[in-house]
């Protein structure tokens, strides 16, 4: 008995803290994001690099107009390849979900 109170109360208190599910990016929000993705998998591969991220991989003029750099690409997102779902992920608006199955959303409070 004592085990499913704790048990109740526990998930009581968690409803409280709990966030609603965020809703998923428009299509148009997708389409210009997928787009994106494509850009930086010229290949195909279903995957990008953190380099591709940071402007390519070669670091010549185009990597710095970027507004990030690989460092700070590898602290967000990992230094493994990327794929599109979690650039979806990464890269939609806050308090949005990149896709259906996202397991991971940027709220706009941190």
């Amino acid at each position: 008995h004592v085990a499913n109170m704790l048990t109740w109360v526990c998930l009581e208190e968690l409803s409280y803290i709990r966030y609603d599910t965020p809703r998923i990016i428009d299509a148009e929000q997708k389409k210009s994001l997928e787009k994106l993705f494509r850009s930086l998998d010229p290949d195909g591969t279903g995957l990008c690099s953190v380099e591709d991220m940071a402007g390519g991989r070669d670091g010549g003029i185009e990597a710095l107009k970027n507004v990030v750099d690989s460092e700070t690409v590898k602290k967000v997102c990992g230094k493994g390849p990327i794929s599109q779902k979690r650039f979806m992920e990464i890269m939609c608006e806050s308090n949005f979900r990149g896709h259906e199955d996202a397991e991971h959303v940027w709220l706009s409070d941190g």
